[in-house]
């Protein structure tokens, strides 16, 4: 990890995402090592108390919430 302030280091602390599949496969293509084999899709419900941020570039979003509650919005798990 980079040496960041205290404002970067929450959003390195985010579960990174996209709208749509394509670029997360592309990127666990690219990175196996690093992030694994299999891309989830999540449909994450609103008043849950998880919180999403829309950043970079528009496909991409950030997104904070506890484990086992983001766990539970996953819909499909597949094989990049």
């Amino acid at each position: 990890m980079r040496r960041l302030d205290a404002h970067a280091t929450v959003i390195q602390m985010a579960l990174f995402s996209w709208i749509g599949p394509d670029a997360a496969v592309r990127l666990v293509r690219r990175l196996p090592r690093q992030l694994g084999e299999y891309v989830a899709r999540l449909e994450i419900q609103p008043g849950e108390g998880v919180c999403v941020a829309e950043r970079g570039p528009a496909t991409h979003r950030s997104i904070w919430g506890g484990p086992l509650q983001l766990a539970a919005f996953v819909t499909d798990v597949w094989k990049a």
